[in-house]
């Protein structure tokens, strides 16, 4: 994707809200690992990996705006998210904290392995079922 920004000028926007919900053996890497020169964004928020119902933060993380005239495209993005409304500055104030608690890794981790458990205990109930069907005991 990166080489097709960079091949046709034009920048890149990716949506990562739900970038720390990885599972299993998967991995991903973020815009910030990849971009290199391209200019682009990422949509980044917590909401989608803390249990904070409503919390609504989020945040764009912008790479090389000084190409393709992709500064006055980002400046026309936060212009008009001043003039939102409903503000989520409060309780925005609090994601550096939460990002720079070393409980916040170790929460990811525990639900990575919550779901590896789930997984593994729903495939031997559903194998089991399978194995009982074809024996005639259920």
């Amino acid at each position: 994707m990166v080489d097709i920004a960079r091949r046709y000028e034009v920048f890149m926007v990716c949506d990562e809200i739900y970038g720390n919900l990885v599972y299993d053996t998967h991995t991903t890497a973020s815009l910030s690992e990849v971009i290199e020169e391209a200019p682009g964004m990422a949509l980044r928020g917590i909401s989608k990996e803390t249990p904070w119902p409503g919390s609504r933060c989020g945040w764009i993380e912008v790479f090389n705006q000084d190409k393709l005239n992709f500064k006055r495209y980002v400046k026309s993005i936060v212009n008009a998210r001043m003039l939102e409304v409903c503000s989520t500055n409060l309780p925005q104030y609090v994601i550096p904290r939460i990002l720079g608690d070393p409980r916040y890794q170790a929460n990811l981790e525990r639900r990575r392995t919550w779901h590896t458990i789930a997984r593994s205990i729903k495939a031997y109930s559903e194998s089991t079922s399978r194995v009982a069907a074809s024996s005639g005991s259920v």
